[in-house]
């Protein structure tokens, strides 16, 4: 690993800090997926900033700082509901 930093340019440290704050980053946007799809499908026809307001609360119960600006501009992934595959 020491040969792969040098060539790089990278230090073991910020090699091993970035490989931990991308773990972290990815459990974030899957819990943020997590509570989105819970929300959509009871309010399948809300827009964004709405769901964005309505799983707020939540998001904070679980320490989640996110932003509405980053919801909305897609920097977290949202899946998209099919409304077919719902059964009503």
């Amino acid at each position: 690993m020491k040969r792969v930093c040098q060539e790089i340019e990278v230090s073991r440290d910020a090699y091993y800090k970035q490989k931990t704050r991308a773990k972290e980053k990815l459990s974030m946007n899957q819990e943020v997926m997590k509570l989105v799809m819970e929300f959509r499908k009871k309010n399948q026809r809300m827009v964004t900033e709405k769901v964005y307001l309505g799983i707020k609360p939540q998001l904070e119960e679980h320490k989640i700082t996110i932003g509405r600006c980053k919801l909305l501009s897609g920097q977290v992934h949202l899946p998209t509901l099919d409304i077919g595959a719902l059964k009503f």
